[in-house]
């Protein structure tokens, strides 16, 4: 069968507040609970955000992970080294927020 993978990517220089990037993350979770997407691909894409470092990467999943109520699971913070595994979907489960 034919795969398509989709993703929604930000990429975060590390300029913006924890909690300006957790109100992003809920208006990503509006967006999702009105199925708009879903009604144009049967799914919602993941959404990444690609962070400078591993000191941001924490930063980012903590604050995303005590802040977003955990279903879905739909947010996943990466540093530019695992930008090719998650693409290849090399990323284990237990990463995503």
């Amino acid at each position: 069968g034919r795969f398509e993978d989709q993703w929604f990517i930000e990429v975060d220089l590390g300029t913006e507040s924890t909690l300006q990037v957790v109100e992003k993350c809920n208006t990503y979770r509006s967006y999702y609970f009105t199925g708009i997407e879903q009604q144009k691909s049967d799914l919602f894409p993941l959404v990444v955000w690609l962070v400078p470092d591993e000191k941001r990467k924490q930063q980012l999943t903590t604050a995303i992970r005590s802040s977003i109520k955990k279903d879905p699971k739909m947010f996943l913070v990466i540093t530019p080294h695992q930008l090719e595994p998650m693409l290849r979907q090399y990323i284990e489960r237990d990463e995503l927020c």
